[in-house]
């Protein structure tokens, strides 16, 4: 009963393939009647293949100063504005100065009183110990004038030590930049009276300022990518607001702890840029990219012509060929595509890629004990049980490392071959062909997932001539 249904299966397929007009393998109609090939293809081409870890973050500056007075009262001046660059040492407010000023005035005038009784206090002494020495006063006197003196002595360090304090409350009637910077933004205006820094009272902030002659970025980073980086690595920032320029930098450090957010797990990068020009501005959005390998001009193919071992089956059935076939020569010829590249090619050897229309005599052997040809036959099979959204892809970055083999389709005819390759480093676009082909050589591209959705339409349309005449469609 099955094979009845095959080849009923097989009836209506040609049947829709010659109303379609499709006679070449991966070929299929496009809803006008024109022809889309499904399987489209490229050459192998010298290219530049870079390995990065790409991250988004926001600039921040490196350190953020909160700008606070340690007087309190009525601000008088405030000379600056959000954005302006000053320097260390500006003048950033000035707070008034009256109630200080009289503290001040005072403060002194206790110094002089306290200078003229130490004095007085040093004279009374030195005629006691003159009294005392004509046995003309006793030891008591004495004693006491030297207390007397001492207690004035006090005094003046104390009003001296008051003075001081005084002085500096003054000073801290003028509030001044601590370093070069930028204002970044300012929470008072003229006028406003304010709360100086206190043991209790954590005081009023004036403003806040940073030096943006350097900044940062903070970038998130996935957590399979934080093993790859490490401080001091170059990186290129690059932000909305100027789209056509880079920025290079360094990576700084790794915090130690995780960030998750929609259950994916991060860890925060922190990036240093040079900033002299002022362009990078904290709050706009970055995005980082770390760069971790670099090859120059080297023979290359985009990653969807290229597939793994596991899926070389399928994607040969999309071209016509029998995918047991494709699989008895891959697994014959792997093992030994390995020797042969590490063994005996090289420069000006001697020997071409492992094909499935041209295998080694061993390889063969082993394809004929598999049922495989020395050139692949078409499977009755093919493209009648699958969908084009089942083509397999090629290998996201990762998948095949540096050194793994891969299958590629070489056109030959109406038909094609299937070539084993070494692959080098791989990005999101492009993998190193290391050997296996050579610069110029063309292979099947697999339809794009646009294509293959529309291949699948067509296919769902064709689906109503699938009824042989005569036959029941039960």
């Amino acid at each position: 009963m099955t094979g009845i249904v095959n080849r009923g299966a097989a009836l209506s397929f040609l049947l829709a393939v010659s109303m379609a007009g499709c006679s070449m393998p991966g070929c299929n109609k496009s809803k006008e009647g024109e022809s889309v090939d499904l399987f489209t293809t490229t050459k192998v081409e010298r290219r530049d293949i870079e390995i990065k870890v790409t991250a988004t973050g926001s600039i921040e500056p490196i350190r953020v100063i909160e700008i606070k007075s340690k007087a309190s009262g009525e601000i008088l001046a405030l000379p600056v504005e959000t954005g302006d660059v000053v320097s260390a040492g500006a003048l950033l407010a000035q707070v008034d100065t009256t109630d200080v000023a009289a503290a001040y005035r005072q403060a002194r005038a206790d110094l002089e009183v306290a200078r003229v009784r130490e004095s007085v206090s040093r004279k009374s002494l030195d005629r006691a110990a003159d009294l005392l020495a004509r046995g003309m006063t006793s030891s008591e006197e004495y004693d006491q004038a030297r207390l007397d003196y001492a207690t004035a002595r006090a005094n003046v360090i104390r009003a001296e030590t008051d003075l001081e304090t005084k002085r500096e409350r003054m000073i801290e009637t003028i509030v001044r930049a601590p370093s070069t910077g930028t204002i970044l933004k300012k929470n008072v205006e003229k006028g406003q009276i304010i709360a100086s820094v206190g043991q209790v009272n954590a005081g009023t902030t004036l403003m806040t300022m940073a030096d943006l002659s350097s900044v940062q970025v903070r970038a998130m980073v996935d957590e399979t990518d934080v093993g790859k980086l490490r401080p001091g690595l170059p990186v290129t920032v690059t932000v909305d607001a100027f789209p056509g320029r880079s920025f290079t930098g360094e990576i700084q450090k790794i915090e130690p702890q995780s960030v998750e957010e929609q259950n994916v797990t991060f860890f925060p990068m922190i990036v240093q840029i040079p900033n002299s020009e002022g362009l990078l501005r904290p709050g706009m959005n970055a995005s980082v990219d770390v760069q971790i390998m670099k090859k120059t001009g080297v023979p290359s193919l985009p990653n969807d012509a290229i597939k793994t071992l596991q899926n070389a089956g399928v994607v040969g059935m999309f071209l016509g060929l029998n995918p047991d076939s494709v699989n008895a020569f891959v697994d014959a010829n792997k093992a030994r595509f390995t020797d042969h590249d590490s063994t005996r090619r090289g420069p000006g050897r001697r020997g071409g890629p492992f094909m499935a229309n041209a295998p080694s005599e061993s390889s063969a052997r082993g394809a004929r004990a598999s049922g495989a040809t020395a050139r692949a036959r078409p499977s009755r099979s093919s493209g009648m049980h699958f969908s084009s959204r089942d083509i397999p892809q090629g290998p996201a970055p990762g998948v095949m490392a540096a050194g793994s083999i891969g299958v590629v389709f070489v056109p030959d005819s109406a038909t094609a071959k299937v070539v084993l390759v070494k692959t080098g480093i791989q990005n999101w676009e492009y993998t190193e062909i290391t050997s296996g082909l050579k610069v110029g050589d063309t292979v099947y591209l697999p339809p794009s997932a646009a294509l293959a959705m529309q291949s699948q339409a067509m296919r769902d349309r064709l689906k109503q001539f699938s009824v042989i005449p005569g036959r029941s469609s039960r």
